[in-house]
C-alpha cells in the first residue's frame, strides 16, 4: 500500500528486509504488480547488508571476493545479496570456540562501543581465558582484512559498522524496514542514520515473531513504539494461516509475558493438524511433493535437521537441505553428490558433462586407487584439462586425459554399491547416497532440483518469512533449555509460534516428544 504507489511515480525509496528470501519475495510481488523482471528492483528492494554495501561503494571494499566499485556514472555493487543468516551461523557455530561469534554478538549489541579496544568490547560477553583467546582470534582475523591500516575486506558485521561510520547518504521519500522486530541495536543505529534524509519511515514487524534475542536483536523497540502511541496499522486477517493452526499458535503466544496483543482472524479454511510417527510424516511429505505442493520440514536444532535429512533420504524423498547435510545443494551451488551424479549420467549417455561437474567427478575417482577407472597421472592431466573451464567438456577429451570413461557407463547403469565404495574411497562422497541421487536424477532428470525444492529442510529460525502447503514440525529435538529465564521461555514460545504459522493448510507434528507437548500445553495437538 505504501511502496507500490511510490514505485509507480518513480520517486526515491528504499525497502530493506532481513533475509535474502524475504527480499526476493518482495521483488517478485512488485514485479507481478508493476511488470518487468524482479532483478530490476534489486537496488530498491534489498537486504540491509546489500544496501550497506551500496552505501560503502566509495570505500572500495572487497566483499566475498568481489569488489565494490565506482563507475563513471554511478556507484554499483558487484556482490551477491547478503543477509543476517551468515552472522547467525557464526554466532552459534560450535567450532568457532566463541571467538568470532562473540565478536559478532558484541558488535551487534553495543554499537556505541565502535572504536574502543577489542578487549574492552569483547569483555561485554566474555571473561578470563575465553576473553584472551577470543581477542587473539579477532586480531588475527582483522589482520587478514586490513591493508595499509584500513579494513578493506570486512566481514558481514564489519560492513554494517563501516556503513554506519563512513557510508554515503541518500535522499528518500520513503524508507521501509521489514522484519524490524529482529533488528539488532547496530542495525537500528544504521536505520536511524539512513532516516535523516528521509521524509517518511515505515517499519514493518511483529513482536510476537522476535526470535533472535540470543543474537542481540532488540524486539522491544517495536513494543515501546506501540505503547507510545505511534501511528500503526495492524493486520486484521491472515491470508495464510488456517483456523486449526491459528488456534494452536494463539494458544502458544498468549502465555508470553509483557506483550502487546494484536488479534487477527485466520484464513477462511479449516486446515488440519496431525501428530504422526516419522515414517508416516515423510510419507505425507512425499505425497504433497508429488502433487506439486510445497513442504517445510522444521526442527528446533541443526542436529534435528540433520536427522530429518537422513530419514528423508531413507524414505526416498528428494529435498533441499538449508540446514543439515546438503545432499543436493541448490541450482546455484550443487552438492558434490549431485555434480558427480550429473557428470556420470552425461558420460553414460555419451553426452559432454559440464566442466564443473566433470572436475568434481575426476577429483572423486582419482582420490585413491580403484577398479581401473583412471591411468597413472590422470588426476594431474584432468585437472589441467578442466582448469578455468565453465562450459562442457567432451567425453573423448576426458578419456584422452586418462579417465576410463568407457568403464563408467556400465558401472553407472549397474548401480553396484561395492564398485562405487571402492571407486569413491576417500572422496567425501558416500556410495549409498550417490546411488540414491542417481535414482532421483534418473526419475526426474533436469527437473530434479525443482522437484526437490518443494521439500525444504531448515530450522524454525530459518523458516522466517516462509510459507508452505505442509509444515512438518519435528518435535523430537531439544526445544527448551533445562534452566530457563522467563525471557528465554518467552523466546522459545515465539520460535514455536513462528513455526506453527508457516503453514497454508496442514501441520504435521512428528510424534515422539510427549514431554515437549506437555511443556507447551498442547496435549490436544492430535485433534483434527
Amino acid at each position: 500500500a505504501y511502496v507500490l504507489p511510490l514505485l509507480r511515480e518513480a520517486r526515491p525509496l528504499l525497502a530493506t528486509s532481513y533475509t535474502r528470501a524475504a527480499a526476493a519475495e518482495l521483488r517478485e510481488r512488485t514485479a507481478l504488480a508493476l511488470g518487468g523482471e524482479p532483478d530490476a528492483y534489486r537496488t530498491l528492494l534489498s537486504t540491509l547488508h546489500s544496501e550497506a554495501s551500496r552505501r560503502c561503494a566509495a570505500l572500495r571494499l572487497e566483499l566475498g571476493g568481489k569488489r565494490v566499485t565506482r563507475d563513471d556514472e554511478e556507484e554499483r555493487v558487484v556482490d551477491a545479496e547478503q543477509d543476517m543468516d551468515v552472522v547467525h551461523r557464526r554466532i552459534v557455530d560450535d567450532e568457532a570456540k566463541d571467538g568470532l561469534g562473540a565478536w559478532d554478538q558484541t558488535r551487534h549489541r553495543y554499537p556505541k562501543d565502535i572504536g574502543r579496544p577489542i578487549r574492552d568490547r569483547l569483555a561485554r560477553v566474555l571473561s578470563g581465558r575465553e576473553l584472551r583467546l577470543a581477542e587473539t582470534e579477532v586480531q588475527e582475523d582483522l589482520a587478514g582484512r586490513t591493508q595499509n591500516g584500513r579494513v578493506v575486506r570486512p566481514d558481514f558485521t564489519g560492513l554494517l559498522e563501516l556503513a554506519l561510520l563512513h557510508g554515503s547518504d541518500r535522499t528518500l521519500d520513503l524508507l521501509a524496514v521489514d522484519e524490524a522486530q529482529d533488528l539488532t541495536p547496530l542495525e537500528w543505529a544504521l536505520v536511524d542514520r539512513w532516516r535523516r534524509n528521509t521524509e517518511r519511515l515505515l517499519v514493518v514487524g511483529d513482536p510476537d515473531q522476535a526470535i533472535y534475542g540470543w543474537a542481540g536483536a532488540d524486539g522491544s523497540r517495536l513494543v515501546r513504539w506501540l505503547r507510545d502511541g505511534r501511528t500503526a496499522r495492524r493486520l486484521s486477517q491472515s491470508w495464510r494461516v488456517p483456523r486449526a493452526s491459528h488456534r494452536l499458535a494463539r494458544t502458544v503466544i498468549a502465555d508470553v509475558q509483557d506483550r502487546v496483543d494484536a488479534p487477527y482472524a485466520p484464513a477462511e479454511r479449516e486446515g488440519r493438524i496431525d501428530s504422526l510417527v516419522p515414517e508416516d510424516a515423510w510419507l505425507v511429505a512425499g505425497g504433497v511433493q508429488g502433487a506439486g505442493g510445497s513442504v517445510l520440514v522444521l526442527s528446533r536444532t541443526r542436529d534435528g535437521t540433520a536427522r530429518a535429512v537422513q530419514e528423508l533420504l531413507d524414505a526416498d524423498v528428494p529435498h533441499i537441505a538449508e540446514r543439515g547435510r546438503a545432499v543436493l545443494g541448490t541450482a546455484e551451488r550443487p552438492s558434490r553428490l549431485l555434480s558427480v551424479c550429473r557428470a556420470l549420467d552425461a558420460l553414460a549417455s555419451g553426452r559432454p558433462p559440464w566442466a564443473t561437474d566433470a572436475r568434481r567427478l575426476a577429483l572423486c575417482l582419482t582420490a585413491r586407487g580403484g577398479p581401473g577407472f583412471a591411468s597413472p597421472g590422470a588426476k594431474t592431466r584432468i585437472g589441467t584439462l578442466l582448469t578455468g573451464r565453465h562450459d562442457r567438456v567432451s567425453p573423448d577429451a576426458l578419456a584422452d586425459a586418462g579417465l576410463a570413461v568407457a568403464a563408467l557407463g556400465p558401472a553407472w547403469d549397474r548401480g553396484d554399491v561395492k564398485w562405487w565404495k571402492d571407486a569413491v574411497l576417500s572422496s567425501q562422497v558416500l556410495a549409498e547416497e550417490l546411488l540414491i541421487v542417481r535414482d532421483w536424477h534418473l526419475s526426474h532428470g533436469d527437473r530434479l532440483l525443482d522437484v526437490a525444492g518443494r521439500v525444504r529442510v531448515t530450522t524454525c529460525h530459518g523458516s522466517k518469512g516462509r510459507e508452505a502447503d505442509l509444515v512438518v514440525l519435528d518435535a523430537r529435538a531439544r526445544w527448551g533449555r533445562r534452566a530457563q529465564s522467563p525471557e528465554e521461555r518467552d523466546e522459545d514460545r515465539r520460535v514455536l509460534y513462528v513455526a506453527l504459522t508457516r503453514t497454508r493448510d496442514r501441520l504435521v507434528v512428528v510424534r515422539g516428544a510427549r514431554d515437549w507437548l506437555d511443556q507447551h500445553g498442547l496435549l490436544s495437538i492430535g485433534a483434527r
